[in-house]
């Protein structure tokens, strides 16, 4: 694994200390989690953004709406 180098403020030192008493075996592994878990919900964010995007264009475009309807119209339920 890559190391790398940060500063954090006393509460977040504080607060990795307690790693085990959060089920981690180590302030490491907790940091990653935490990355993880953030990446996930950025993810998130982004995807609903673009949701948002392409909702706002499909009401307000009836073409869009004529070819989507034709693309799922042997699908089935």
């Amino acid at each position: 694994m890559e190391q790398v180098k940060i500063s954090l403020r006393k509460e977040h030192t504080d607060f990795i200390k307690h790693h085990s008493k959060f089920g981690f075996k180590d302030r490491s592994s907790l940091v990653r989690k935490a990355i993880d878990y953030l990446k996930e919900k950025l993810d998130e964010e982004s995807l609903k953004s673009s949701a948002e995007i392409i909702k706002h264009y499909y009401k307000n475009d009836s073409e869009s709406k004529e070819w989507v309807e034709y693309s799922i119209k042997d699908w089935p339920e």
